[in-house]
């Protein structure tokens, strides 16, 4: 049980790693792409622009000749099998990428730049979504993969549709903000501070993150003990394989988190850490969970 919690921490410790490494990284070049020509081999190689193309419908997915294999994984798509076997499953950006001789390739900030100096080097077309830290960059990313594809209407009803979802959120997060409670994301050690998707998050349901009035700013590694000087209403958690109920329960049992006596809210990871509208799936289990309680 132990060997097994510290490979989570492993695992989650290089996750917020890598998110902060990205923000750390210099610019990537500027996009190099031509809007008004129609591009015919696409490759998309992470799992957000996969998902966008797939809900935009059939006329943005056409010309796609590459996702990524885990878009058949349910542990990290919500689509998967959709795609037909003639589209190309990618395992790893970089030379595969480039040996399907793609006209365009979508892709996103977090990756190496090996990718970004390869695509430059064979002289193929490419655009680097933005940076993933809420719901701002959710829309800006939708609405770039559907000017790609000609589907910018499918992609303005998908961010109405969002915008929808989220009015109604804040509507009932009225009365959670006149109780002014303090809320902290807590994964292994690290929180999500200002300018991250949880602070859009938890904002929107009425919440205040106590993290980014505390200073930190996207990501950064707290102690437990310097949480409990912060004295938060909330902690939302992961669920991890142990699921929900299980990983709260554990939760409640650290001598901290016994003194604090917070609401602990379990959310599923792939939920919590999402960058698309799932962001607001993560909104109402935190609204939904706390307007249960007195």
């Amino acid at each position: 049980m132990v060997a097994v919690r510290n490979i989570l921490s492993l695992i989650f410790t290089a996750f917020f790693l890598l998110i902060q490494l990205q923000y750390c990284k210099p610019s990537p070049k500027k996009n190099h792409y031509d809007s008004k020509k129609k591009y015919s081999r696409i490759v998309a190689d992470n799992i957000f622009t996969a998902e966008v193309l797939y809900k935009l419908g059939p006329i943005a997915r056409q010309n796609i000749i590459a996702v990524p294999a885990i878009s058949d994984d349910k542990r990290y798509s919500r689509f998967t099998n959709v795609w037909p076997a003639s589209v190309h499953r990618i395992f790893q950006a970089g030379e595969e990428v480039i040996a399907l001789k793609p006209d365009l390739v979508i892709t996103a900030t977090f990756h190496s730049n090996d990718l970004r100096n390869m695509l430059q080097r064979f002289d193929i077309d490419y655009v680097f979504l933005e940076h993933f830290t809420g719901f701002s960059a959710y829309r800006k990313n939708v609405m770039t993969i559907a000017e790609i594809t000609g589907t910018q209407e499918e992609g303005r009803e998908m961010v109405k549709a969002f915008n929808r979802r989220l009015k109604a959120i804040e509507k009932n997060a009225v009365q959670l903000k006149a109780r002014n409670l303090q809320a902290i994301s807590y994964m292994h050690g690290n929180v999500m501070g200002s300018n991250s998707t949880f602070d859009d998050i938890v904002r929107a349901a009425g919440l205040q993150n106590s993290a980014a009035q505390h200073g930190i700013e996207r990501y950064g590694k707290v102690s437990l003990e310097q949480i409990l000087t912060w004295k938060p209403d909330v902690m939302i958690i992961s669920c991890g394989q142990a699921g929900c109920e299980n990983a709260i329960r554990n939760f409640k049992t650290l001598p901290v988190i016994r003194e604090l006596n917070p609401v602990v809210v379990a959310i599923d990871s792939n939920i919590l850490t999402s960058t698309n509208e799932r962001m607001l799936d993560a909104s109402e289990k935190i609204q939904q969970t706390l307007l249960k309680r007195p």
